[in-house]
């Protein structure tokens, strides 16, 4: 399968279709893996009464594991990186870290302020900028343009 991009990429100004596609694909991924974390959290948090930092911490790591594979098959899928798995797997999460360091951050600081109760609002402060990180790393560092999928799944 060739990924075809038109234009420019969107260095000057524009954005082609490809771009448009893989950032709303991204969106979708990252909708579903939010999901899962405020699930996980509320979850660890109101049933089985978990601490609010280290349920966090843990809803993070299923929607991490979550959006990666959503990326890797979905998102990302015609692109190829010069390194295996195991790294992708590594990049991602490594990406992720500052994203969870800010959320750990948000969410401490808005319990702090607002009270316990006020957990998932807190969750909720931290998104925007955690879905440009992750999505800025994963499409310009992991996943990057270069090469194509063949059908024997080697890069070209």
């Amino acid at each position: 399968m060739r990924v075809a991009h038109n234009g420019d990429g969107g260095r000057n100004g524009t954005i082609d279709a490809s771009s448009r596609s893989v950032f709303f694909r991204f969106g979708v991924a990252s909708l579903v893996g939010t999901a899962i974390d405020f699930a996980l959290l509320w979850l660890l948090v109101s049933v089985v009464g978990l601490g609010v930092l280290p349920a966090k911490l843990l809803a993070s790591e299923g929607a991490i594991l979550n959006s990666f594979v959503w990326n890797e098959r979905w998102t990302f899928a015609g692109r190829t990186s010069p390194h295996g798995l195991p790294r992708r797997i590594a990049s991602f999460h490594g990406a992720y870290l500052g994203s969870l360091v800010l959320s750990l951050a948000v969410v401490g600081v808005g319990v702090s302020l607002w009270g316990p109760h006020a957990y998932l609002l807190a969750n909720a402060l931290a998104l925007p900028a955690n879905f440009l990180w992750t999505y800025a790393l994963s499409n310009w560092v992991i996943w990057r343009r270069g090469g194509t999928v063949q059908a024997d799944g080697e890069s070209r």
